[in-house]
C-alpha cells in the first residue's frame, strides 16, 4: 500500500484532490491509520484515477463520474448517461458553429471604424427557380441550393448565363431558433414562357 503523498505522485494527481475525491465518496483511501491518519490507497486503485480523469476529460462532472463508476455493471444505465453528454455535446457544437458563421460574417464590422451601412436596392426583373422549405438551422441554406440545382439538371433548365444573381429569402416574420421558413432563388434562362418563377419544394 501506498502514503497518500506517495499515491498522489504515482497517480499525478494532487493531495488536495484526492481528498476531495475522498470526501466525494468518489476515491475513498483502503485504510486510515487510527493514529497518524495517514491515509493508504492500493495499487490497483491507480486504474480508477485514470478512469476519473478520462470521464473528466469528457465533460463529466464528479458526481456525474460517481454515478458512472458506481453503475459498471449497469450497462442500461451507462448507455443513458453517454447519450445524455453527447448530444449535449452536439448542441454545444452546434451553438459554436453558429457563432463561428456569424463572427466570420461580421469580420468587415470589427475591420473598419466607419458606421454599419444597411442599403436598399430594387432587383431587376428576372425569371428564376426557386426552392423553399424549412430547415433545421440558418446554417443548413445549402440543403436548399443543393436541391434546387439537382432540379435544375434533372429538368434541363439552364442558369442564366447573362444575369447571375443568387438570393435567399426569409419568409418568417421574425428570426426562427429552429426550421426556417427559407426560399433560395437563381436566374434561369428565358424558357419562352409567361411564367416568370419555376418553383420548387424542399423534400422532406
Amino acid at each position: 500500500m501506498f502514503r497518500i503523498g506517495d499515491f498522489s505522485r504515482l497517480a499525478q494527481v494532487s493531495i488536495r484532490m484526492l481528498r476531495h475525491y475522498d470526501k466525494l465518496d468518489l476515491l475513498k483511501p483502503v485504510s486510515i491509520d487510527p493514529d497518524s491518519s495517514y491515509r493508504y490507497y492500493e495499487a490497483k486503485q491507480l486504474h480508477d484515477v485514470k478512469q476519473i480523469q478520462l470521464l473528466q476529460s469528457m465533460g463529466f462532472e464528479l458526481k456525474e463520474i460517481k454515478i458512472i463508476l458506481a453503475s459498471r455493471n449497469e450497462a442500461a444505465e451507462l448507455v443513458q448517461i453517454y447519450e445524455k453528454r453527447y448530444q449535449n455535446l452536439l448542441q454545444q457544437a452546434e451553438k459554436i458553429r453558429s457563432q463561428l458563421v456569424r463572427l466570420q460574417e461580421a469580420k468587415p464590422f470589427f475591420e473598419t471604424t466607419d458606421d454599419y451601412l444597411v442599403e436598399v436596392k430594387t432587383l431587376p426583373a428576372r425569371k428564376v427557380a426557386s426552392c423553399r422549405g424549412k430547415i433545421p438551422t440558418y446554417q443548413a441554406e445549402e440543403q436548399l441550393w443543393q436541391q434546387l440545382y439537382e432540379a435544375l439538371q434533372r429538368d434541363a433548365v439552364k442558369p442564366s448565363s447573362t444575369l447571375q444573381l443568387d438570393i435567399a429569402v426569409f419568409h418568417d416574420e421574425t428570426y426562427q431558433d429552429a426550421f426556417p421558413d427559407i426560399e433560395v432563388q437563381t436566374v434561369i434562362s428565358d424558357l419562352g414562357t409567361s411564367d416568370q418563377t419555376i418553383t420548387y419544394k424542399k423534400s422532406t
